[in-house]
């Protein structure tokens, strides 16, 4: 897969209360430096409410017309701790396991605390080495949330003085000195990598003060860094090179080759030796650190020092941008209430649940009752406290003659007005007796006689009718 070009790029160069930016973009084999910006921070990036901070950032770019939003961080070499270790002839992949190892003990910081990046280089005798530097995680943390807030997007956090001298990697051993606002860098070159780093703490004196700048305590921690380096130097070039501005290099080049020419060392400035063109739309001194950092990410070549970023997945992106206390709000009402409604589908499950087991324990009594209440409903006529059908029963009872010549096989009740009754007679005038004595009762209408048979006396049956009135009493 094709590698993604960096057609611009914001580089930074940031302490905790001042901030050097300088945006390039690439114009065909050429870097161009557009626009450097030197100014002081009122807020500590580390300390400070990263909304703040990257408010205050963003309001110094757009004050300068910067409009790059993909960025280089350029870290100060006294944010860091170095120290250097033999590689054990492993596997690739195991070597940075085997780095990871030796920081957590060297360095006085667990590793979860600790973002980690290396140079690695050969050995003037054989076998491999490497700088291993330890940067605090929460530092580089601070920054990520600082840059996020200004609307910047970090592509690589490295050491300001990673990319300077470049081309002196494959020296035969030979050091460099980066000057800086507040010190130097030093550095031990060669064998394809750096192979020391180290801060040195020299005041330098103001440019336009006029005082002379005294070498000798820059050329004693030289001896005392050289010589525990003299396996990598002492057949090297035996060269310091000084990179800073012009006004630097003619201050501090010449004092500091007198004092270290009398160990064999001679002193060289270089100001703008990047490995590629570079041209300036700007009237300011550039930050070569910075341009030489972003000039090697955008050309695409090698930049050691790189320290591993945990770059944000989209969702957690996606969050970052909607994360806001009405937002924080908002989903604590809903999970509130999608909670309470929870509790109550629990509690009516709970309900419910206990109903049944109270149903399965009374069902068989409940169907014993309702069986008791169909026949107490099939018998109330019989046994209610209205006595209107035994009203109706005794009206036909008295209908019929003393002799006891008649009798009832059935009566039926309709409504307490339709009466329907099948009789039995040994003589079937009894029939009309019976007929006459209900016409004169009470609450009667409509007797009638239908479908009379005669008795068959050789058969032994008896004469018999079916009986009809309309009742219309309500006997009490």
């Amino acid at each position: 897969m094709k590698k993604k070009t960096i057609p611009s790029l914001l580089s930074i160069s940031l302490n905790r209360d001042r901030l050097l930016a300088t945006e390039t973009r690439r114009q065909g084999d050429r870097l161009l430096v557009t626009r450097s910006i030197d100014v002081a921070l009122n807020l500590d990036p580390l300390t400070a409410d990263p909304k703040l901070a990257g408010r205050e950032l963003a309001d110094h770019l757009a004050a300068a017309g910067i409009r790059e939003r993909r960025c280089l961080i350029c870290l100060p070499l006294s944010w860091a701790l170095t120290m250097q270790v033999d590689l054990p002839d492993l596997a690739e992949e195991d070597l940075n396991a085997f780095l990871h190892i030796q920081a957590e003990r060297e360095f006085p910081y667990a590793l979860s605390d600790m973002t980690l990046a290396h140079s690695r280089f050969h050995r003037p005798n054989g076998g491999q080495g490497a700088v291993v530097v330890s940067a605090p995680r929460s530092h580089i943390e601070a920054l990520q949330a600082v840059f996020r807030a200004a609307g910047l997007r970090i592509l690589a956090i490295t050491l300001r003085p990673a990319a300077v001298g470049a081309d002196l990697r494959d020296s035969k051993g030979s050091a460099a000195i980066l000057i800086n606002r507040s010190g130097m860098d030093l550095m031990i070159l060669g064998g394809g990598g750096i192979q020391a780093l180290r801060r040195l703490d020299t005041r330098l004196p103001e440019l336009h003060s006029g005082d002379p700048f005294d070498p000798d305590p820059v050329a004693r921690e030289l001896r005392i860094t050289l010589g525990r380096r003299a396996e990598s130097t002492e057949n090297g070039d035996r060269v310091v090179y000084v990179f800073g501005n012009n006004r630097q290099l003619d201050c501090i080049v010449p004092p500091l080759n007198d004092a270290m020419a009398r160990i064999g060392w001679r002193v060289e400035g270089r100001s703008a030796r990047l490995g590629f063109e570079c041209d300036y739309q700007i009237d300011t001194e550039p930050d070569i650190p910075a341009v030489a950092a972003a000039g090697r990410l955008i050309f695409g070549l090698p930049l050691e020092l790189l320290f591993d970023i945990e770059k944000r997945k989209r969702h957690t992106k996606l969050w970052g941008k909607t994360y806001t206390r009405r937002t924080v709000q908002f989903g604590g009402a809903a999970v509130a209430i999608a909670f309470l409604f929870l509790l109550v589908l629990l509690a009516r499950e709970w309900r419910l649940a206990n109903l049944e087991s109270q149903w399965k324990s009374m069902a068989p009594a409940v169907a014993q009752a309702e069986k008791l209440r169909e026949e107490a409903n099939r018998l109330r006529p019989w046994h209610g406290a209205r006595s209107e059908s035994l009203a109706i029963v005794k009206c036909i009872t008295e209908a019929f003659p003393e002799e006891g010549s008649l009798w009832t096989t059935s009566i039926g009740i309709k409504a307490m007005a339709r009466i329907k009754a099948e009789c039995r007679a040994t003589n079937p005038e009894a029939f009309e007796t019976m007929r006459a004595a209900l016409n004169e009762a009470p609450f009667v209408n409509d007797v009638s006689l239908p479908n009379i048979k005669q008795a068959k006396a050789s058969q032994g049956q008896p004469a018999s009718c079916t009986l009809e009135f309309l009742w219309s009493g309500d006997v009490q």
